[in-house]
């Protein structure tokens, strides 16, 4: 297994040791106290990009070692909102607001490369969306809709989504999607959703229990972890058709933007709530 990053803060933890031991990355972000990174992707082959919520982009290109800064795509950075970047391999793609009230999804062929418009019709300016791509398909999830390409992003079709309030979307990369939210910011019961064709159609569970924040993972063979608030960890090990009760693995809670992940079988869960702490499976 290659390097493993997450986020901190307006900083990186770094570890190429099957996560055994992390070292600190500073990517040149600036901003005020309580400022963090928003969302990071990585191609796998080295190349990784990395954005705040206020519209600052980094790249690196050797693994996170070093980074280099990015032409800003959504305007002043003063007002643009940056909420998620995902990459094929092949393209990149990052969601923001040039303003207040406009949403612009862009895509560009490398890391470093041009950005251009890639207009999907019907986005709400009032949700961010939520993107990921796996096995020749990429999906969208916008408000109370999905759309969805596979061919590179030039057409979309749009369908009904799981819910609105999607915080997080994973694949298999074999045709099995999973997507995680909460039912309302009151009482934060978790929601799940799962397609097994590829994304074309849903079906959604919604859990009586509190799972603030909910992220969610998978080992790419059948295992699927869902972590929450409170240190709360959901799992399932027949690719999300049904899940065990919860556990309270973790001695804090996962608030904030938290990170979990599984790669080459090593499950990392970081926790970016002072202090910062990582645990590893």
């Amino acid at each position: 297994m290659g390097t493993l990053l997450r986020c901190a803060g307006l900083a990186f933890v770094r570890s190429t040791d099957m996560g055994l031991t992390w070292t600190s990355v500073s990517a040149g972000f600036s901003g005020a106290s309580g400022s963090y990174i928003e969302t990071l992707a990585t191609d796998g082959a080295g190349n990784w990009l990395a954005a705040t919520a206020d519209g600052q982009f980094r790249r690196s290109t050797n693994d996170g070692v070093t980074w280099s800064s990015v032409t800003a795509m959504f305007g002043s950075t003063t007002y643009a909102g940056v909420y998620e970047v995902a990459t094929s391999g092949a393209m990149w793609v990052s969601f923001g607001n040039s303003s207040l009230s406009a949403q612009l999804p862009k895509k560009a062929t490398s890391v470093g490369g041009s950005w251009v418009n890639m207009p999907i019709s019907g986005l709400s300016q009032s949700y961010p969306s939520r993107a990921e791509y796996g096995g020749g398909t990429w999906i969208v999830q916008n408000n109370n809709n999905i759309y969805r390409s596979v061919d590179s992003g030039l057409t979309w079709v749009g369908s009904g989504a799981p819910h609105p309030r999607i915080a997080q979307i994973r694949t298999d990369g074999n045709g099995v999607w999973v997507a995680v939210g909460v039912q309302d910011y009151t009482a934060h019961k978790l929601i799940v959703a799962r397609s097994t064709d590829d994304g074309l159609s849903w079906s959604t569970t919604t859990f009586d229990d509190a799972f603030e924040s909910p992220l969610v993972a998978t080992n790419g063979y059948g295992t699927w972890v869902v972590t929450g608030g409170g240190g709360k960890i959901k799992r399932s090990v027949d690719n999300g058709a049904t899940w065990g009760a919860n556990t309270h693995a973790l001695p804090v809670g996962l608030y904030g933007n938290g990170h979990v992940v599984c790669s080459g079988g090593l499950w990392l869960i970081l926790s970016t709530a002072a202090p910062v702490q990582i645990f590893r499976s």
